[in-house]
């Protein structure tokens, strides 16, 4: 018997291209049996391999995550710094105002 490509095909396919009639179910559960643990050994492979890359993702996302943390905890200060430097500011310009105008007044 030659290799079965496990193409979804209706028919399996030969090596060498051509096309071979149905496999019977004996036969088909042989090759299952042949193949199962090279492909669940590749499947666990592939499914570690999956999770690794996504917990590098995840650790990549959580520093970025940090990192955004700090810059808006550190704008959040200079924001309120700027908050409270234009109170004082306008506390200023309203008393120069005020002096101003109650010396114009005089006049």
């Amino acid at each position: 018997m030659g290799l079965v490509d496990l193409d979804p095909e209706p028919e399996s396919r030969v090596e060498g291209g051509g096309q071979a009639g149905s496999t019977s179910g004996r036969d088909h559960d042989d090759l299952c049996l042949l193949r199962s643990p090279s492909l669940e050994i590749r499947e666990k492979e592939i499914r570690e391999k999956g999770s690794e890359i996504l917990r590098e993702q995840l650790d990549a996302a959580k520093r970025e995550l940090k990192l955004k943390d700090k810059e808006c905890e550190r704008l959040s200060q200079v924001r309120n710094q700027l908050e409270q430097e234009l109170e004082e500011l306008t506390a200023s310009l309203y008393e120069v105002s005020s002096y101003h105008c109650s010396m114009l007044s005089a006049l």
